[in-house]
């Protein structure tokens, strides 16, 4: 199959998953001209399901819709876009913040990440995911990174890489927390997947947006970053206005 042919596939199977998690896309637009980074959130729980999006700039934050109905924040609540001197990071956690903290260092992204494990909330034992784009002219970094539990030490945590020389326009790869709906959850298994990047950030947002299940889906966010100029724009959709 063409590329085109199996990213549309995997778009197709987004659809029909009923709860993929949190999820990051990371790619280049059609133009060729600003690459692409997609972050969602999805809840089952009254308290999941009680966020928005909030922007400040290119920083994107959960937060609470509802502050008198919000429950335990700890694991739902965080920075989950930012940007440092042309490093532009997408996690699924607090670990955001690590990785801008350690880049502004000096350190790397993978270092950051290495001193990380999946997420402490037992039977899920959800994965750590994270995406990054490092302007760096044309050794501009391109990178997912998966925090996953050993499935024979739920201690123990394997952390897998994926760098990409580039993307094809109008292509990414996709990166999210869950195969499926289940109890427990079961974990994303596999590598990042192939999926289309169609259009300007509002129709790549609403393409992902009309993907996610109705009941489920709780905010998704779009940024895109100037290949050349390193400016970012940013467009959130929060199922709770």
């Amino acid at each position: 199959m063409s590329l085109p042919n199996i990213a549309e596939a995997n778009l197709t199977r987004l659809r029909a998953n009923p709860y993929p998690g949190r999820g990051i896309v990371l790619g280049l637009d059609e133009a060729g001209a600003h690459w692409v980074q997609v972050y969602w959130v999805m809840g089952r729980s009254p308290n999941s399901r009680n966020r928005v999006f909030e922007v400040e700039g290119a920083e994107v934050s959960t937060a609470p819709h509802d502050l008198s109905k919000a429950g335990d924040l700890s694991l739902i609540i965080y920075r989950a876009m930012s940007s440092f001197h042309g490093w532009h990071v997408v996690t699924n956690g607090d670990h955001t913040d690590n990785v801008v903290q350690h880049v502004a260092a000096g350190s790397t992204f993978e270092t950051a990440l290495e001193g990380r494990r999946h997420e402490p909330d037992a039977p899920n034992y959800t994965p750590r995911i994270a995406g990054l784009v490092r302007l760096n002219g044309e050794e501009t970094e391109l990178k997912l990174a998966k925090i996953a539990r050993d499935p024979g030490n739920a201690k123990h945590s394997i952390h897998s890489f994926y760098r990409y020389a580039g993307f094809v326009n109008g292509f990414g790869a996709c990166i999210h927390t869950y195969e499926g709906d289940g109890d427990p959850l079961p974990p994303f298994g596999g590598e990042p997947y192939p999926v289309p990047l169609t259009g300007g950030i509002d129709e790549i947002a609403d393409a992902y947006w009309d993907a996610l299940d109705l009941d489920n889906k709780v905010a998704l966010a779009v940024k895109t970053i100037d290949c050349d100029a390193g400016t970012a724009a940013v467009t959130v959709r929060n199922k709770l206005g």
